[in-house]
């Protein structure tokens, strides 16, 4: 077991934690406005003095070294002892959305019979992982191949789940030109020692993928596919990009039926046991033995009438999912089968969706992956209403519009203030000009983008800050997630989380490890003047009168 022995972060129990009143004493320097530093007569603040008495508690979040047969491999919480502890495990809250939607759900439903523009289901062809372990490549590939479709005027997709594995399993870039330059693990065999959404969320965060199959063949599933491999410059090639990949509630009927209904299918994850299949007029599946994880699948639909004696083992009550599983046509309903609500591994789902590529053009991040895990911080004083702030730095290449940010939390219900400020020294973002902030309420555990309502015109070479605030209101400590820093490290001039000294003085540290935070731009194309030029030359071959 590896975990982070080290606590040199622990100067991260200063991750910046002080109410709204205390903000004052950031006053943003806006256009012409000089930074000032002043403290109210009265602020709810930690300090130095009392660091002590606000114990930051520091979890890692690594995979368990143990891969399924399917090639699912579950993650473990850790904290800085080394003592497994339960996970965090916050699903995406939705109020009262589901309980809404209830009333309207119909009884069956399949996202096979939903189709796109051009009269195409939405839901593709079934896979065949064969001998690997890439069941949980398939399933993210299959939401994303339904995204592709929901989104694009075409009839068909298929994606390399080859790719993915690869590059997911691989994550170190040897270019080094790459901010994450060597950041992570490449593992020898990518295609059986395992994954699940951290992996395929991670690499699809930093657009390693979804790639056409057509651009990057799968190997032979059934033969030799150990040996295989793709060349680096196909690492970055993405024919979509990742905007949402949160858990939800695996056992929450409505919520999962609300989600397959509005984006086509959600990624389940379950305990596969040969017992639980019962094979016959439909194939059906139930086990309540076992609450672990070994498998992932696309859940697509689902039927309120399915009977419990249609089950190996009668469930508590009627009703099945219907699942898209990745062995193929030849098994099953070709290739699917139905899951009772009542499974009690289906514990945990992921919702992945993605916009088309063109709509940003840059991707500025630092984490190389989620494969390898990643560390969270919880200060327990921020259940009280404090913050946490924390920011990563960025260069712009060019002229570039900054439109949305993306970000990993893990907060039972938080309200983000997202700012963004520019021309600032590496060490204090707040000695920047505000140019652009974005409120918005979160939940769950996962990666998410937001949009900023007033996008902000970057130069090439200009220093921009993505400062993230976060405050609690559920009442639940808020976290900050960053890389793990056992296999990957923060180039200086890159994390900053906020250190409060004193009460008149806010200083930024440096962190040692890269916090969840990317930027994405569009580019400037600057206009096509070749017409102009040449009609301008013209007129002075011709003697056209200057102006004077």
């Amino acid at each position: 077991m590896k975990f982070f022995k080290r606590l040199t972060s622990i100067s991260l129990c200063a991750i910046m934690l002080v109410s709204s009143s205390t903000l004052a004493c950031f006053a943003a320097k806006t256009e012409n406005t000089p930074v000032s530093y002043t403290a109210e007569a009265s602020v709810n603040t930690v300090t130095a003095d009392n660091i002590a008495a606000n114990n930051v508690e520091i979890y890692t979040v690594e995979p368990s070294g143990e891969v399924s047969e399917f090639g699912y491999k579950q993650m473990v919480t850790y904290d800085s002892n080394g003592n497994k502890v339960e996970a965090a495990s916050n699903t995406l809250d939705t109020g009262n959305l589901a309980n809404a939607n209830a009333k309207a759900f119909p009884s069956s439903y399949s996202s096979l019979d939903v189709k796109n523009s051009v009269g195409a289901s939405i839901i593709t062809s079934v896979k065949d992982q064969g001998n690997s372990g890439t069941c949980w490549a398939q399933a993210a590939n299959a939401a994303a191949e339904t995204a592709y479709l929901r989104n694009n005027a075409v009839s068909d997709v298929d994606f390399s789940d080859g790719h993915l594995a690869y590059f997911g399993n691989r994550p170190q870039n040897p270019d080094p030109t790459d901010p994450g330059y060597m950041d992570g693990y490449n593992l020898a065999d990518p295609y059986n020692t395992g994954g699940n959404n951290y992996v395929s969320g991670g690499a699809f965060a930093r657009w390693s993928g979804p790639e056409f199959e057509e651009y990057a063949p799968d190997p032979d599933w059934y033969g030799d596919f150990l040996t295989y491999s793709y060349n680096q410059t196909n690492r970055f090639v993405s024919e979509e990009h990742l905007i949402t990949n949160i858990l939800i509630d695996g056992h929450n009927v409505n919520v999962l039926k609300t989600y397959v209904q509005l984006f086509g299918g959600v990624i389940g994850t379950y305990y596969s046991v040969k017992s639980g299949y019962r094979f016959g007029d439909i194939t059906t599946f139930y086990q309540n033995q076992e609450e672990s994880l070994n498998h992932a699948v696309y859940i697509v639909g689902w039927d309120d009438t399915i009977p419990t004696s249609a089950f190996a083992t009668n469930p508590p009550g009627p009703g099945a999912w219907l699942v898209k599983n990745s062995w193929g046509e030849d098994w099953g309903d070709g290739g699917y089968f139905w899951m009772s609500y009542y499974d009690t591994s289906l514990n945990y789902c992921w919702l992945m969706d993605f916009e088309p590529k063109g709509n940003v053009d840059n991707n500025y991040t630092y984490d190389p992956s989620w494969a390898e895990g990643y560390m969270y911080f919880i200060w327990p004083s921020s259940s009280d209403g404090l913050s946490m702030v924390y920011a990563n730095n960025f260069n712009a290449k060019g002229n570039e519009i900054l439109t949305q940010v993306g970000i990993y939390t893990m907060d039972k219900r938080s309200r983000l203030n997202i700012q963004i400020y520019v021309d600032a020294p590496v060490n204090d973002p707040y000695q920047g000009r505000l140019v652009s902030t974005v409120s918005e309420e979160v939940s769950g555990e996962g990666y998410r983008t937001i949009r900023l309502t007033d996008p902000v015109t970057l130069t090439p070479g200009q220093r921009f800050s993505v400062v993230v605030e976060s405050r609690s209101v559920s009442g639940d400590p808020v976290c900050a997630v960053m890389e793990h820093t056992s296999y990957s490290k923060s180039r200086p001039g890159q994390s900053y989380y906020l250190l409060l000294k004193t009460a008149l003085n806010c200083n930024w540290a440096e962190s040692d490890g890269n916090f969840f935070i990317k930027a994405f731009t569009k580019d400037i194309n600057e206009p096509d003047k070749s017409a102009l030029q040449a009609q301008y030359n013209t007129a002075v071959a011709y003697g056209y009168p200057e102006d004077n």
